[in-house]
């Protein structure tokens, strides 16, 4: 009897064992595999691999961290963590990119508000790239006095501006609604639309690319001037320091359209990197290419100023250096208009217009294999130098123009208001690809040249 007791026994404890092995297995295969491999097909699948299992597990959610300070900025992860910049503030912010972030998720970017506070606002990105940003609406800010285009309507005041190290590709802007636009300016661009004077500004290592910025329909008011570029529509920094400047920064394959039937405002100016460049103190613009890029532009009557240019719209005082940059393979349309002299209309290689009489200091810049469409003022390098008493003077050794894509009604030089007491050589295209042409350029620190890369132009150490 007792004998039968401990056989029972031992055959209950030894269903009791084998259930909790075959429960055991059960509960490491749901924790092995993530729920699409739990299921009645578990069989059909390949066997299961520890690699596979941590691939598939989904991993903890990020959040923006750091406290917003130099020294332990925002990091951002996601793409409502960069819309969050509008709600944490650019008032002694300071914010770096953990990651490549899609924009796309958010149907409508609105541009993040416009400050003009005195603290310093920076954007690290860590070479990392913002893509996929869509935004159709503009906003009006009373204090820049300017409807605004733009992941950021722009920054004022003393305050201070630093974006670096990013890389923007595929942003869509297309505002076409006819609603009236305010303000004295409308300014448009796939970054900042407006830096308003004084502010200290520094964008170094920027690239936008693939991306479009347009403007299309018929208002029926409009603010007096309009400024477009793919960087920053209107640039007016500056400090007593003299720090601010724009510096190895590219657009390529990049579209800017502005088409209106309206009576336009009293000028219009677009540019590859700034519609406008000026400001209340010198700066630096350097390095800063632009390059198979498309520039269409249209106002409602020829009576007014339609300029661009493949880096700058205009430039405005102070007397600043214009070095080292390069325009090549860019098309624009301008269509037909503009009286010579008194409403310029065209587009320039390196430049669109300036009405200053301060002398810019322009060292080693080229442009070459633009074209321009319609009968306009356009120019190789420039369309119009506008200066009252003194005109520009361009060491002819030291920029270079392409003759090749520019024939009448076109021009090497556009419309020049006064005697120039120096002009840019012009070049054909094959001679702007041989080295021999650059004599007194600076072939060991800034340039190289190879048949195999830009084109067979020189290009920048900086983008090796």
């Amino acid at each position: 009897m007792n004998l039968k007791k401990t056989l029972k026994y031992l055959s209950f404890s030894y269903f009791v064992l084998l259930f909790a092995l075959i429960l055991t297995l059960v509960l490491d295969l749901e924790l092995c595999y993530p729920q699409s491999l739990t299921s009645p097909n578990i069989h059909s699948i390949q066997p299961y691999h520890p690699r596979l299992a941590l691939h598939s597990m989904p991993s903890a959610p990020k959040h923006i961290t750091g406290s917003g300070t130099s020294i332990a900025p925002y990091v951002l992860y996601d793409a409502l963590d960069v819309d969050s910049i509008r709600y944490l503030g650019m008032n002694n912010k300071y914010y770096v990119l953990a990651n490549d972030i899609d924009l796309s998720s958010i149907s409508e970017f609105v541009p993040i508000p416009y400050d003009a506070n005195t603290g310093t606002f920076s954007l690290d990105g860590k070479n990392h790239t913002l893509s996929g940003m869509k935004q159709t609406l503009s906003v009006y800010s009373s204090s820049s006095s300017a409807t605004s285009l733009g992941m950021f309507m722009g920054r004022g005041s003393t305050g201070i501006v630093i974006i670096k190290d990013l890389i923007i590709d595929g942003f869509k802007i297309h505002l076409s609604s006819s609603a009236n636009q305010s303000g004295t300016y409308t300014c448009g661009s796939i970054l900042i639309a407006h830096i308003s004077y004084n502010s200290s500004t520094r964008l170094t290592n920027i690239t936008i690319r693939n991306s479009t910025l347009k403007f299309s329909g018929n208002p029926s008011s409009y603010p007096s001037q309009s400024y477009y570029g793919f960087l920053v529509g209107r640039f007016e920094a500056g400090s007593p320091d003299n720090s601010s400047l724009i510096k190895n920064c590219l657009v390529e394959n990049d579209s800017l359209i502005f088409s209106t039937g309206i009576t336009p405002n009293s000028g219009h100016f677009i540019g590859g990197i700034v519609g406008y460049l000026g400001g209340s103190y010198t700066y630096q613009f350097e390095r800063n290419i632009s390059r198979n890029n498309y520039f269409y532009s249209r106002v409602g009557y020829t009576t007014r100023k339609n300029i661009g240019g493949g880096l700058i719209g205009e430039i405005s005082t102070p007397a600043s250096n214009i070095r080292y940059n390069f325009s090549h393979s860019n098309k624009a349309d301008f269509g037909n208009g503009g009286s010579p002299n008194n409403f310029p209309w065209g587009w320039g290689g390196i430049f669109g217009y300036t009405s200053v009489n301060n002398i810019h200091t322009f060292q080693q810049n080229y442009a070459a294999n633009n074209q321009c469409l319609g009968t306009n003022q356009s120019g190789g390098f420039y369309v119009e130098d506008n200066s009252l008493t003194t005109a520009q003077s361009f060491d002819s050794t030291l920029n270079f123009c392409d003759i090749t894509s520019f024939t009448e009604p076109n021009t090497v030089y556009g419309s020049v208001r006064l005697t120039a007491s120096g002009y840019p050589t012009a070049k054909t295209s094959a001679q702007l690809k041989d080295i021999n042409t650059f004599i007194g350029w600076d072939f060991t620190n800034t340039w190289a040249i190879d048949s195999t890369k830009n084109n067979g132009y020189p290009y920048l150490r900086s983008e090796e």
